[in-house]
């Protein structure tokens, strides 16, 4: 999302007689932020209690959005006096620029995401090049119209669009915009939207690209209006570099013949494994300066995964819990308590079983890059479980960590491709669509070319 400074005058819903000047600042990583001169409210002034504001209006100069600005649950951060003058600053959680609404209600939104273009492939422009001595060339764009995506939840429309060039002397600058138009089955909340279909689809795309995808600019309609309203919000993660297609994991061509179905499922997904899925994203958001730490992160979301996809049986839970009361009841009084605290869960299978079930599933073929044998690869889960014990546990001295780094980086890719391939199949990718899917895939290539290297020498000893 593009910053944005911003002067202005400033009022609270019926107080307009009372409006201040100030400026509205709005960055990626700080969010929205107001500073006015003069006081919007002189509510808890003097003490260091939080103030609230639910709506905050202003007018600005902005000819792409129109003058109307909406603030919404702004918080007043300070209070300072500047002689007879005070200064206020506030910090809200959105803003709309282009209206005056007291709701935050939206019956569509467009929005842009930095991978979309590249995973969508298709483009409204063709150059066409001729002879070769004469160096000419032809470039036109036509309207590229892909079919519309129906899903249980919203419509979905990719959109193309195109305009002009400004030329100036020998310049010439082309550009397309490529953007999700979403339309909701019934209108909602921007915080609603955001969390149940926008924040979904950005992953869907930093799935499929494997590189996170940020939120370009966001363009919502209001129900009684016409024209649409750009929305601003926090949004902290950036993505400046971009997938090229070969690279992966699936692009719209792949799959645009089952698109509606495969969102449908990733919806689906979302619902039953929202918190594992989120633990996947933030190993690809997130910039660990700690190989340990990431390491850490990725083995508890396969757990999670595996426990939240593998559910153990009401009945298997009824008998255990039957089994640990009688052991109970068999001992001294005083150990009774501790005895049943230690096996209160241990009816879950452990953390080794669970990952060597998670690489399996996949067959030998998938699994040979990373694990020559399956004997490597039991080796492979116990040392993985092992060193999540250890540093969960704080077990393992600074000496010990730093000699196993490598080894833990491995141990950390090798899970995030499990995690992939593993949400591949349950969006309907079969065992042998997985060769496609992770052909280009640079690390799963490194485990391919690694291997032979280290069965020579193997052999050689």
């Amino acid at each position: 999302m593009q910053e944005r400074t911003l002067d202005g005058i400033w009022w609270t819903p019926g107080a307009e007689d009372a409006a201040v000047g100030g400026r509205l600042t709005f960055s990626r990583a700080d969010g929205v932020r107001l500073e006015t001169i003069g006081a919007l409210t002189r509510e808890n002034e003097t003490s260091l209690d939080t103030t609230r504001l639910p709506l905050i209006y202003g007018t600005v100069a902005s000819l792409q959005t129109g003058n109307d600005v909406t603030l919404y649950d702004a918080t007043r951060d300070s209070t300072s006096s500047m002689g007879r003058h005070v200064k206020q600053e506030f910090g809200a959680s959105s803003a709309i620029l282009g209206a005056h609404a007291s709701t935050r209600e939206i019956s569509r939104v467009e929005v842009a995401l930095t991978q979309l273009p590249q995973w969508l492939v298709e483009s409204g422009f063709d150059l066409e090049f001729g002879e070769r001595e004469d160096f000419e060339y032809r470039v036109t764009h036509r309207k590229l119209v892909i079919p519309e995506v129906a899903t249980p939840y919203f419509q979905m429309k990719i959109g193309l669009r195109s305009l002009p060039p400004v030329t100036s002397h020998r310049l010439f600058p082309l550009r397309e915009e490529v953007f999700l138009e979403i339309l909701p089955k019934v209108p909602m909340t921007f915080d609603e939207l955001h969390e149940k279909y926008l924040w979904r689809l950005q992953n869907f795309l930093t799935f499929a690209t494997e590189k996170a995808s940020a939120i370009s600019w966001l363009w919502g309609w209001l129900p009684a209006k016409e024209h649409g309203v750009e929305i601003l919000f926090r949004h902290p993660f950036e993505s400046e570099a971009t997938s090229h297609p070969v690279e992966m994991l699936f692009t719209y061509r792949d799959v645009s013949d089952r698109l509606s179905n495969l969102l449908s499922k990733w919806f689906e997904l979302y619902d039953v494994l929202g918190p594992s899925l989120n633990q996947i994203f933030a190993a690809i958001y997130g910039e660990y300066r700690h190989t340990d730490t990431k390491f850490l992160n990725v083995i508890q979301a396969a757990e999670s995964y595996h426990r939240r996809v593998n559910p153990v049986s009401p009945d298997v839970i009824a008998a255990h819990r039957a089994r640990v009361k009688r052991v109970a009841e068999a001992m001294d009084l005083k150990d009774r308590s501790w005895v049943k605290g230690k096996l209160k869960h241990a009816y879950e299978p452990a953390l080794a079983e669970r990952l060597f079930e998670l690489f399996t599933q996949f067959g030998d073929d998938f699994t040979r890059p990373m694990f020559a044998t399956p004997g490597e690869l039991r080796r492979s889960v116990d040392e993985m479980a092992e060193w999540r014990n250890k540093l969960t546990h704080l077990t393992a001295t600074p000496e010990e960590i730093d000699s196993a780094l490598f080894d833990l980086h491995v141990f950390t890719n090798q899970l995030l491709t499990a995690l992939k391939a593993s949400v591949l199949l349950a969006l309907g990718f079969t065992a042998a669509d997985l060769e496609s899917c992770f052909r280009y895939n640079q690390m799963y290539r490194h485990f391919a070319r690694r291997r032979p290297l280290e069965t020579a020498q193997s052999n050689s000893a």
